[in-house]
Parts: structure tokens; sequence; C-alpha cells
């Protein structure tokens, strides 16, 4: 039935032998090709050095793009609390792409990927603060992006390690470090953005952006207490702290790489919880681009407004 199917759509197949192995021709198509043969060798190369093995090419660049800005204005929209047209929409997608293939950069192991550096630099892009503040460094992806998003903003970038950074951006100010030892760093009422990945306490990190006058907060590794993961959990994460399912006295447990993780919620902790939830004007979940890039993603996030 599937063999003369195909032969009146004028295809063959090794199908009559019992075996489909996906070699299946038409006139004028071929479903199989050697890379070699393409004319984009160097932006295969490009993709490949940075751990992204799945790529359109071609004029099915502009559609992923397409798709990728639907999404990706879903969340942009709530972040600015204003419509973005498409049209901007894609201009930054394509800007991001074009330059994610150009970055010093080779595969980020442990850091930002392509769907998170594309959130990172689209949500600084849109908010255009005049200060920003960067907790945890890695090798230095992030920064690379937001000083790409955000060309004449201050930029400030702690590491209590900075022996991981591969360059140095720039017009950045680095300090080897935590963020809160420097008593200099307050927004003083400008537009800004500060973005935590140093898997610290997440409830201690929104108290101390709120005292220094953060207003835009961006949180990486927000991993719900039901979906615990990335590595070292920064207890308690923004996703706990909003949940009100958990209960004072309850221990919860999670096992990871072979490790055994606990947390007791305490009377203390609480009304420390109830304390932030007070402080949070909106909370905005870092859209899942999976469907949309078919890169898998290695992190969740959130977007945090606070009082």
């Amino acid at each position: 039935m599937i063999s003369k199917f195909l032969k009146r759509l004028g295809l063959r197949s090794e199908i009559d032998k019992g075996q489909f192995d996906n070699r299946v021709y038409r006139e004028g198509l071929r479903t199989r090709q050697s890379i070699n043969n393409y004319a984009y060798k160097a932006e295969i190369s490009s993709y490949r050095d940075r751990g992204i093995l799945l790529f359109p090419i071609g004029k099915s660049i502009e559609w992923q793009n397409r798709t990728i800005a639907k999404k990706l204005l879903q969340y942009l929209s709530k972040v600015r609390n204003l419509e973005i047209d498409i049209n901007e929409g894609m201009d930054i997608v394509t800007e991001f792409r074009n330059s994610f293939l150009q970055t010093p950069f080779g595969e980020n192991s442990g850091g930002a990927n392509f769907n998170t550096a594309l959130i990172l630099f689209a949500t600084a892009r849109i908010l255009n603060p005049q200060i920003i503040v960067e907790s945890g460094v890695f090798r230095g992806v992030s920064t690379y992006f937001l000083r790409l998003a955000c060309p004449n903003a201050e930029i400030i970038s702690y590491d209590v390690n900075l022996n991981n950074l591969t360059i140095k951006i720039d017009n950045v100010n680095y300090y080897e470090s935590d963020w809160f030892s420097e008593t200099s760093v307050y927004a003083n009422n400008r537009v800004n953005l500060i973005y935590f990945d140093d898997h610290q306490d997440q409830g201690v990190r929104l108290l101390q952006a709120y005292e220094r006058g953060f207003k835009n907060i961006l949180f990486d590794d927000t991993w719900p207490i039901d979906v615990p993961g990335g590595g070292w959990l920064p207890v308690p994460t923004i996703n706990m702290i909003l949940d009100d399912r958990i209960q004072i006295g309850e221990t919860y447990d999670w096992v990871e790489n072979d490790i055994w993780w606990s947390y007791l919620h305490t009377r203390e902790n609480d009304e420390v919880f109830r304390a932030i939830r007070q402080l949070v004007v909106s909370d905005i979940d870092w859209p899942v681009l999976y469907r949309q890039t078919g890169i898998i993603p290695t992190s969740i996030g959130k977007f945090l407004r606070i009082r």
C-alpha cells in the first residue's frame, strides 16, 4: 500500500524489500546530502564550533527567525508592558544570530547557550537600561551579549572567581568579589537591570537588589521545588519563594548527581518568603525556545519587576 502510494508520487524506496532506510528521492529533491556539497561550509562550522548540530540553512533561517520572534515577543511584551511589533522582534533575533555566529567563544558548556543568551540579549535591548549589574560571570558569554545589547550602558560584572573568564569585554568593570560587597553600586534612580546567575540564595539576592534600588531583575536557575536541578541549586529559588504550597516545618528532598539535597522550610524562612512576595510586582518566566530553535534548554529563568 505505502509502496504504491510512493510510486504514484514519483518516489521510489527500498520498502518493497521490507526496509526503509530514509533514501527517498524525487526529481529535484535529495533528502540526504553531505555537508561538503553545500556553499555554507563556513556558516556550518560556526554553528558546530558553538555546539549547535541542528540548524537551518538558506531561506529557512528567516523562517526560523520569525518563529523565534513570535514566541519571544510574548515574553518581551510583558517585560516592557507594551506590545512589540513583529518586525522589531525579527530585527532583534536576526542581529543576535549574526552576532552569535561571530562570537569569540566556542561551545559554552555549563554557561549560557544560544537560547539563554538570546533571552538576555533581547531583555536588555528592550529595557535599554543605563546600568547593568551581573553577578556570576563564568566565561563571560552573558557579559558579551549584555554589552552587545546595550552599548552605552554602564556594566559592572562580579564573580568570586574570575579564573574561568575567557575574554574581557571593553568598557565593563570586573570585580572578583560578591556584588553586595561593593557598597558604591546603587541604581540611583537610573533605568536598571541586574542579572543573577551565581547559584546563591535568590531571596537574599532579591532583597539586596531592592536595598540598592534595582527594579528589574533576571534570575537564572529558578527551578521549582518539584523539579529541582541546575547543578548547585540556589536554594531557595524564586520559584520556591513564590510557591505558596510550601509549608512550615516541611522538608523537601531530591537527588541530583548522586548527591542528596534537603530544604527545611522554617517559620523564619516563611516570614521572609511572605515579605519578598509583597515586593514582587510581576514575575515572568523565560520562554522555552526548544520548539523554535531545536536547541535543548539548559536552564529556566525569570524576569521580575519589584517595587
